[in-house]
This record gives structure tokens, C-alpha cells and sequence, in this order.
């Protein structure tokens, strides 16, 4: 998983290159963390009008409609609920 998200940092700002060392050296501490240093309300995954955020030891899928992310936080109200994934104490290592 750390591999995709560099490999994606690295695609995204490949022309900025002091600021995509710094965001690869800062997605692979909150990796290398694991979950509980992982900041409740941060966004894990975002898809179209979806968006993932963790709370506590879940994640929550939000539908959307406007809504922006800033620095990792979710900025707007949901639309809706769609659901709330455990994340299992086994899971939750280097996640």
C-alpha cells in the first residue's frame, strides 16, 4: 500500500520535486505509525461523491455532495451514511 501511495506522489508532484519528497516522507511516518497515530476525521479514501474518513477504530463512507478536503481533513456536511467498516485490532498495524 506504501508502494502505490508513492508511486502516486511521485506521478502528482513529480514537478515539484521538494515538496513531493516531503509528502513521501510524511505518508510513509503516518504509515510506518500505524493506525491509532493516524489523526481521527482524517480522509483515508475519496471516489467521486464517496469519501472515507477514520473515527476511532472504523472507517466511515460519507456520499457527498460539496465538499472539499484540507490538509487531510474533510470540509463539508454528507449527504448520507453509506457505512461503517471495524477495522479488527489485527488489521490495524501498519495499516
Amino acid at each position: 500500500m506504501l508502494e502505490k501511495i508513492i508511486t502516486m506522489l511521485n506521478e502528482k508532484f513529480s514537478s515539484n520535486k521538494g515538496y513531493m519528497e516531503s509528502a513521501i516522507d510524511e505518508a510513509t511516518n503516518i504509515y510506518n505509525a500505524g493506525w491509532e497515530a493516524f489523526e481521527d476525521g482524517s480522509v483515508i479514501q475519496m471516489s467521486g461523491n464517496f469519501v472515507a474518513v477514520k473515527s476511532g477504530n472504523s472507517i466511515i463512507k460519507y456520499e457527498m455532495k460539496d465538499f472539499q478536503v484540507n490538509s487531510g481533513k474533510l470540509i463539508g456536511d454528507p449527504i448520507k451514511t453509506v457505512t461503517i467498516i471495524e477495522i479488527p485490532e489485527s488489521k490495524r498495524a501498519g495499516f
